[in-house]
């Protein structure tokens, strides 16, 4: 759910910000149908969250709201930690906040046509009535 967080990780190309945003819709044998790119992406993905979820400051995070929120702890605190970044946007990228979620959603919609039809639905990019 830290999709900003995500995005600033990424290569600045259209592939790796899609890889990187929508790695939680793809599923493992979805991967062997999409560009080289968004597979690098998804990669990264994983690897920034694998090396979050094993961080001992996330573990406090966590401990200190799980009891109240349960299942739901994770996604708040991604959505906080994406708050955070939000907040102090200009320490950790030159671009203006708005200008870069612009761009980003730009590169989404110019490469979302590669994702199958599973991912594309979960993004909200499909089956739309």
């Amino acid at each position: 759910m830290n999709f900003l967080a995500h995005a600033l990780l990424a290569e600045p190309t259209p592939e790796s910000r899609l890889g990187n945003v929508l790695a939680d819709c793809l599923r493992q044998p979805d991967l062997a149908t999409l560009p080289a790119g968004v597979v690098a992406g998804v990669k990264q993905h994983r690897a920034v969250d694998a090396f979050t979820d094993r961080h001992p400051l996330v573990h406090r995070a966590i401990g200190r709201i799980s009891e109240r929120w349960g299942w739901f702890t994770g996604i708040i605190l991604d959505v906080y930690f994406d708050h955070l970044l939000a907040v102090r946007w200009d320490r950790y990228c030159p671009v203006p906040l708005g200008q870069f979620v612009f761009e980003v959603g730009t590169d989404l919609r110019a490469t979302a046509g590669c994702l199958p039809d599973g991912a594309a639905m979960t993004a909200g990019w499909r089956g739309r009535a």
